[in-house]
């Protein structure tokens, strides 16, 4: 699968608005670049290209089969994961960005086994984690966010407003644990040892991802190496 999402972005001095309805990215496809050959078989290799431009006051989008198919959407989603753990901060009295919080070390026993959920980690505000997920694209970073937050609260405020498509629902780098494990989110402290929540489990129930192809193709480019 390959999706391009690129951005150019400047100071706005007020809210953006969209331009107009978006445009097609004309230089991919006019043949005459490095992608021609993929932009020619584009459903093939299920591309998809979003180009947002910002123009003074407004935001013009540059659009290409986008929404044609199900992508998994990596490390992109760990944007949403920090804004979700924004917001549980917000509802939080206690915790501001740079309290230090502690993930406790914890399990449960699915079908007579007991499987690790989490285990203690070292003290850590929640904007060391934030940095660590959006400068460094960390996946132990998201995946503490993913501890701290829980399931229920990262998906919440995106189907809240409107968001059905959203779906965060496993931890990154994960593949292969049960289900209950992404379901369960550990018990939380402060440094002084005062528990702010404790182990909670998710109901929530995801629909399946219509037509979702999670891999494609049998290889891959090295951008260092070309």
């Amino acid at each position: 699968m390959l999706k391009l999402i690129l951005a150019l972005t400047v100071a706005a001095p007020s809210p953006l608005r969209l331009c107009g309805p978006d445009k097609p990215p004309a230089p991919l496809l006019d043949g005459a670049n490095a992608l021609a050959a993929v932009m020619e078989s584009a459903p093939e290799h299920r591309l998809q290209v979003s180009v947002a431009e910002v123009r003074g006051h407004c935001l013009q989008r540059y659009t290409y089969r986008v929404g044609q198919e199900y992508f998994y959407p990596a490390s992109s989603i760990k944007l949403l994961g920090a804004l979700s753990a924004v917001q549980w901060q917000e509802s939080q009295s206690k915790v501001s960005l740079d309290t230090r919080l502690v993930v406790e070390r914890s399990s449960i026993v699915v079908a007579g086994e007991r499987l690790e959920v989490s285990s203690k980690t070292t003290p850590q505000s929640l904007r060391q984690t934030l940095d660590e997920t959006l400068v460094v694209s960390s996946n132990s970073g998201f995946n503490r966010l993913y501890d701290i937050v829980g399931q229920d609260a990262l998906n919440s405020p995106y189907w809240n407003a409107g968001f059905s498509s959203v779906r965060l629902r496993h931890r990154l780098s994960s593949r292969g644990f049960p289900r209950v494990i992404q379901q369960v989110a550990p018990p939380i402290r402060l440094t002084r040892g005062k528990r702010l929540s404790p182990m909670r489990r998710s109901n929530l129930a995801f629909k399946p991802n219509p037509g979702a192809r999670d891999f494609a193709g049998a290889a891959h480019i090295d951008p260092v190496s070309g």
